[in-house]
């Protein structure tokens, strides 16, 4: 018995009852899925990167009651001037919205984030939790696919071990909200196809706001399901489920909208679109963003491509390694053609390819640098599916061309290849670091003590600084002394900390800080033994 994921007929529903995949089976997948993120989350002591600090930060924020504002400002495309400024111009919310409660319950009495480190395993509670739907959601799309509940734990088991999702589902980050929003809005939209009530179009808008309201680049998710709507979905009812959608979504990031076009002027921000004119990485932490304009663009795209090339190789890389989990994105592709008429198929590849030129082509520097990996996360259910669906077909056919006998056959290839993939899965997490080797966290906290009191400093990541010291901060823009002496001067600071991951304009500074004209060498902050990490002020 075949079905597609669309809907199941209606001879089928009892067979799916009597040997799928239910609520207690599900149960047990989320509860060994969470327990597993959990673990992750006590092992991880600091946010891993910048943006997992960045939301950190905000949900600290709003748990003290401060707001969506922020003492700090990591890049200047928003063209913010002076601290506190709006929070959240460039990545999106919700991350920070699902924490704030949880660290507010774990209560904030700290001078910093960092200063209790028991709330970010406050803060990861609900990423752990979302995280434990993915294999729930993986499950559940080949239980209705297969109707066989052999297949649907197979899938869960993929999406279990998800290599290098595993050590991030529980970051205070946009990995699990995306991954679970974006899916369950392909799924809600899929379910639409076959079942006329408006629930689904609706569950589909819910959702596909959810996943914007997690991402910049999630507006992928509405697009692709709205141009499904239009172009490929069945029914005379093709135009209210349209609308229905189209309201559940606008309804959903409508409060957003308002916030940014009330804080900002323009209702997405204007510290996103502004990447799409980027020539280089660190021209995202330039002085004037308005030097990044379409025609300044245009006139460079020539030397480009290479960059766009390699980008697309990344992120093609990304997906067979992260998403694919290397050996379950070929069976993935043979689920994917024998299903290729079927709504989530259609829906999810053309969102896959949508994502992947996007954040080569377009967003050519964010892209390969994790926004990939990010976005990615929701293909991951249908992936660890579709892998499950593909393997067994691989097998029935490898039966029928060789002479096994099926019932015996289908066990033991599935069970191998579920091991060796949960092997493979752990084998690429091991190893991975859970927590910040980026940042200079010990040179940080050695500022804190020799900085006045209420001083904050130029550095090179401003959300950790902030984390770990609770002072204000501004990025080392990109650019010579003179745009850092400039920045400095906006925002009323005199301090930087100048670390070896430091813009190139910015090497004679760092080699030579003693015969600096314009700063003063107040000490070295490096570790002995590592690369030196200064702490200047400006002259006067």
């Amino acid at each position: 018995m075949m079905t597609t994921l669309g809907g199941l007929q209606a001879q089928d529903r009892s067979q799916v009852r009597g040997r799928g995949f239910g609520w207690v089976a599900g149960l047990t997948l989320a509860l060994a899925a969470f327990g597993l993120n959990l673990w992750v989350a006590v092992a991880t002591t600091t946010p891993p990167v910048m943006d997992s600090y960045e939301y950190f930060n905000g949900a600290w924020l709003l748990a003290r009651g401060a707001g969506l504002e922020a003492p700090y400002v990591w890049n200047y495309l928003d063209g913010a001037h002076s601290l506190p400024t709006a929070n959240f111009t460039y990545w999106m919310p919700l991350p920070a919205l699902l924490s704030a409660p949880f660290v507010w319950l774990g209560g904030v009495t700290g001078a910093a984030p960092g200063a209790q480190p028991e709330l970010w395993l406050w803060g990861a509670l609900p990423m752990a939790a979302l995280g434990a739907l993915v294999p729930v959601l993986a499950a559940l799309i080949a239980a209705r696919a297969s109707g066989r509940a052999g297949l649907a734990w197979l899938a869960g088991g993929f999406a279990l071990a998800t290599g290098l999702y595993l050590i991030r589902w529980s970051n205070v980050d946009s990995y699990a909200p995306f991954a679970v929003a974006g899916a369950a809005a392909f799924c809600a939209a899929a379910l639409s196809a076959s079942d006329a009530r408006w629930c689904w179009p609706v569950l589909a808008g819910l959702s596909a706001g959810l996943a914007h309201l997690s991402r910049a680049d999630g507006a992928l998710v509405p697009l692709t399901i709205a141009g499904w709507m239009v172009v490929v979905a069945p029914g005379r009812n093709r135009w209210r489920r349209l609308a229905l959608f189209g309201a559940a979504y606008a309804l959903t990031l409508a409060p957003w909208l308002t916030r940014n076009l009330w804080v900002t002027g323009s209702p997405l921000g204007l510290g996103g679109a502004r990447t799409l004119w980027l020539l280089s990485y660190d021209e995202l932490f330039s002085l004037d963003p308005s030097r990044l304009t379409l025609a300044r663009y245009l006139a460079g795209l020539d030397g480009q491509w290479s960059a766009k090339l390699q980008a697309l190789g990344l992120n093609l890389t990304t997906l067979w390694v992260a998403q694919g989990q290397v050996l379950a994105l070929p069976a993935a592709i043979i689920a994917a053609w024998r299903w290729r008429r079927a709504p989530a198929t259609q829906m999810v590849t053309v969102f896959g390819v949508l994502a992947l030129l996007a954040l080569s082509l377009a967003f050519t520097y964010p892209g390969p640098r994790g926004a990939f990996l990010h976005s990615g996360g929701a293909l991951v259910p249908f992936i660890a599916a579709g892998a499950a669906l593909g393997l067994e077909r691989a097998v029935t056919w490898a039966a029928q061309k060789r002479g096994w006998a099926l019932a015996s056959a289908r066990p033991v290839f599935l069970g191998a290849a579920l091991i060796v993939q949960v092997a493979a899965g752990l084998a690429l997490a091991s190893g991975r670091p859970l927590g910040d080797t980026l940042t200079p966290i010990a040179a940080y906290r050695q500022a804190d003590v020799l900085l006045p009191a209420g001083q904050g400093a130029a550095v090179v990541n401003p959300p950790a600084f902030f984390f770990h010291t609770g002072r204000p901060a501004i990025v080392v823009p990109d650019g010579p002394p003179a745009d850092l002496s400039a920045a400095l001067d906006r925002f009323g600071l005199r301090y930087v900390i100048l670390d070896s991951n430091h813009p190139g304009g910015l090497a004679d500074l760092y080699e030579n800080p003693d015969k600096s004209s314009e700063f003063r060498l107040v000490a070295d902050l490096g570790v002995a033994g590592g690369p030196a990490v200064w702490l200047l002020e400006r002259h006067p």
